[in-house]
């Protein structure tokens, strides 16, 4: 017969073989482990020890999975992890599932001056700025939030071929980790130059003199196209369109004088060997240098294709036919 202190020995015992049998043996753990439910991770790959609140002290770390992406989430249940750790003498407890996020940072400020400075550099380059004109950056819409991974990264952009009124730039940013996005901000880039104004009102076809224009610095961000702001791209030429007075000329309105025009007469050259002559004719067409124009010789009537070859001068060598 057993006592009441017998038996509760024995259970004792027995519950201590179960215990044993199932793999768990107190005498065995080294101390127990608490799972976080959630954690920011910067590596590329998780360890035990980046998801348990207590260090590990000798114990070896152990992988555990891959990191998610940069900016993204990963879970991860406390029975997987537990399974990775089976053999360890450890006890595992705290949250039923992880989650890990590969957290980035927000460094909007950072990328800002970054790219201020790449535009300043393509600028360095430009006409404008190997001219020594100053350039001053106002930026009117920048991205909120620029969220990067720790570490290096550097902005890429081409500065914009066109500078005039307000301009979309695309620019990109690539870290040391092998993230990259692409971004594109609002500016304009304010460079003043000296440009050429209207003294008078200018018709279409106008020869521009030297009386017909004054020189003024303007921003040329509030302007819509490439200004005039060398002499030798306006003097002697003629307007294409009407201009009024105090009007920025810009280089798409000028071009160069024909050097035949129309309506005018010119002298037709015949060369036969040694002898060269001339007839005269009436031109239907405007003619640079080189130019096939319609000419109207006034002697015989007849209307033909001649090629320009100098100011007021044509010559059949080139004809094309009637």
């Amino acid at each position: 017969m057993t006592t009441g202190m017998g038996k509760k020995l024995l259970i004792t015992v027995q519950l201590g073989l179960i215990l044993s049998g199932s793999g768990f043996n107190a005498a065995r753990c080294e101390g127990a482990l608490t799972l976080n439910s959630r954690v920011d991770i910067e590596k590329e790959k998780i360890f035990l020890s980046d998801i348990v609140r207590e260090p590990l002290g000798v114990m070896a770390d152990r992988f555990i999975a891959n990191s998610p992406r940069w900016g993204s989430e990963k879970v991860l249940t406390g029975n997987f992890v537990r399974d990775l750790i089976n053999g360890c003498d450890v006890s595992l407890g705290g949250a039923s599932r992880i989650v890990v996020s590969r957290k980035m940072h927000d460094r909007t400020a950072e990328v800002r001056r970054e790219f201020e400075s790449a535009l300043k550099a393509g600028y360095r380059e430009t006409e404008w700025g190997m001219r020594g004109y100053p350039l001053v950056i106002d930026i009117r819409k920048f991205p909120d939030s620029i969220k990067l991974p720790p570490g290096d990264f550097t902005v890429k952009c081409d500065f914009p071929k066109n500078i005039y009124r307000y301009r979309p730039v695309s620019f990109t940013v690539l870290t040391d980790v092998g993230y990259k996005r692409r971004y594109s901000a609002g500016c304009r880039l304010r460079v003043r130059a000296v440009c050429a104004f209207t003294t008078r009102d200018m018709t279409k076809g106008e020869t521009v003199g030297m009386e017909d224009i004054v020189w003024r610095r303007v921003d040329m961000s509030d302007l819509y196209d490439k200004p005039v702001t060398k002499e030798i791209d306006i003097i002697g030429l003629r307007l294409k369109r009407f201009m009024r007075k105090g009007m920025v000329i810009e280089l798409k309105s000028v071009e160069r004088s024909p050097e035949v025009r129309r309506g005018e007469e010119v002298f037709v050259e015949i060369i036969r060997g040694c002898l060269v002559v001339q007839a005269t004719g009436k031109s239907l067409e405007d003619g640079w240098i080189g130019d096939l124009v319609l000419v109207r010789n006034m002697a015989s009537g007849k209307i033909e294709r001649y090629t320009v070859i100098d100011k007021g001068r044509v010559s059949p060598s080139s004809r094309e036919g009637k």
